[in-house]
């Protein structure tokens, strides 16, 4: 394996800058917390959760916002999380919950998930999202965005957005040029490849030929 410890080294110090260079969103704890492409599936993993995908320039947005933190605050005894998605800057979700209008608002449990379509008063909220919601059906599961059509999707639709992320991230902050970006972007799958060769002849080719001289240095012995 000692030939194969630049080649390893690379990649190492390659995967480094790849994630050193990506600015994830973490979720706050805050009483609503902030849901985007990226952080989506990773935070809302586990527990039952009101969701609002909302727009900046949406008057109804706005008018819902002060219920929307009050329904929050009474929710949190419960166990109940409330999260809000900006619609326009996380297409990714939009395209995976169907968003035809803002405000929607949606109760998510699992691979469940369930469109309320009531009174956006705090009571009406909140009782959907303790019971209400067991009294109607939630959506098939090839329309759940939590569901696995639902998860394989988004990452359908994040390819062209993480391409156009990383592009932007390299060229305007990192100041690197069209080439350099473009030699990057194919030295990934190069060094991937070079590692899994040696990760293979070490592991594998090498023993089964260290195997096959002890066989030929001992051939009568069993």
């Amino acid at each position: 394996m000692k030939d194969c410890m630049p080649i390893l080294h690379l990649c190492n110090l390659s995967l480094i800058t790849f994630f050193l260079s990506v600015n994830p969103s973490h979720a706050s704890h805050q009483l609503v917390t902030d849901l985007t492409d990226s952080n989506f599936d990773n935070v809302t993993a586990s527990g039952a959760w009101m969701i609002e995908i909302y727009a900046q320039w949406c008057s109804h947005c706005r008018q819902l916002e002060p219920h929307w933190k009050t329904m929050a605050k009474e929710l949190e005894s419960s166990g109940i999380r409330t999260g809000k998605i900006n619609g326009p800057e996380n297409r990714v979700l939009m395209s995976r919950f169907g968003v035809k209008g803002f405000p929607s608002i949606y109760y998510i449990k699992g691979t469940s998930t369930w469109i309320f379509e009531g009174s956006r008063s705090v009571q009406a909220m909140k009782e959907f999202a303790l019971s209400g919601h067991k009294l109607e059906e939630p959506l098939p599961f090839w329309r759940s965005p939590t569901g696995i059509v639902g998860r394989l999707m988004g990452h359908v639709h994040r390819i062209p957005f993480g391409i156009k992320e990383a592009y932007s991230l390299l060229k305007e902050e990192k100041g690197m040029s069209d080439l350099a970006i473009l030699a990057w972007i194919l030295a990934i799958p190069v060094l991937v490849g070079a590692f899994t060769i040696c990760l293979v002849d070490g592991l594998f080719l090498r023993q089964a030929r260290i195997a096959e001289s002890l066989q030929h240095a001992h051939p009568h012995e069993h």
